[in-house]
């Protein structure tokens, strides 16, 4: 299957005396792209000049997609110049590569400059949207982007669903409290944001929170390595309570990590019992 079943298929029709159309080359080329096979994308563009086809944005997405899940960044930029000498313009997927390619490199100013020609472009996309967020936050302090609040008009702007807008916010809150020390007020302000405004916060955002806490974050149920003596501060506690009355206070079931959670502070604190006694019993 994949690239050598359609390199097969492409011998074949060679072979037999057919042309391949600019459609052919295009569904080759996206094939190239998925499996990141750089060297018979390259082959079948060149194959396509010779007969006489100029490439379209297509061709050249299947390209660049190819070259991003291979690792050549450089052959990228190439493919660019290209595509500029011959007058084919970028579209919403050539960002969107572009910029995912960016994000996963951790080159935020590379995407935040994509993501500025895109928006001037008038190309802006959901997709590309999530991809720069998730690449500023991992790489800038935090996330001033979201707090800011310039995503929020955007997303609105491109219908980008709650979902995708509140994994993108649940990822940005993962960032915060995986800083050395956790940047616990951040990770707030961002939950307030979704409290006050869209999307509604899930459990996943809570329970993301409360892995901050020592015990939780290091925590073991296995009897061997439970009594790894991690004391339960004043503060761990009260976090945990302001986690579950904010949960209750929005009407947000817990998830199992919570439950785990809860699991692992009662056998070091009694203080969270009627806590949960008194939110998810009664």
């Amino acid at each position: 299957g994949g690239v050598d079943e359609a390199m097969r298929i492409f011998i074949e029709m060679q072979e037999s005396g057919q042309k391949p159309t600019p459609f052919i080359f295009g569904a080759f080329m996206h094939i190239c792209g998925i499996f990141g096979d750089v060297e018979n994308a390259t082959w079948f563009l060149q194959v396509m000049e010779r007969s006489g086809f100029v490439p379209t944005i297509y061709d050249f997405n299947g390209y660049l997609m190819a070259c991003d899940r291979a690792n050549q960044t450089k052959l990228m930029t190439e493919i660019i110049a290209w595509m500029e000498k011959v007058g084919v313009k970028a579209d919403q997927s050539t960002y969107t590569i572009l910029i995912n390619s960016s994000s996963k490199r951790g080159n935020s100013e590379g995407a935040k400059k994509l993501m500025q020609s895109m928006i001037q472009s008038n190309l802006i996309g959901p997709q590309a949207l999530i991809s720069y967020t998730l690449s500023h936050a991992v790489n800038q302090d935090a996330s001033s982007f979201l707090i800011q609040q310039e995503i929020l008009p955007l997303a609105e702007r491109l219908d980008v669903s709650d979902s995708s807008i509140r994994n993108v916010y649940n990822a940005i809150i993962h960032t915060c409290v995986s800083q050395t020390p956790p940047l616990l007020e951040t990770a707030f302000e961002i939950l307030n944001v979704m409290i006050d405004q869209r999307p509604k916060p899930d459990a996943v955002t809570f329970s993301t929170i409360a892995r901050s806490i020592p015990a939780i974050k290091n925590h073991s149920l296995s009897r061997e390595q439970f009594n790894c003596n991690l004391s339960l501060s004043n503060a761990d506690t009260q976090l945990m309570q302001n986690l579950l009355d904010l949960m209750s206070e929005n009407k947000i079931p817990p998830n199992t990590d919570i439950y785990i959670f809860l699991a692992v502070l009662f056998l070091r604190s009694r203080a969270l019992l009627s806590v949960l006694t008194e939110i998810y019993i009664h």
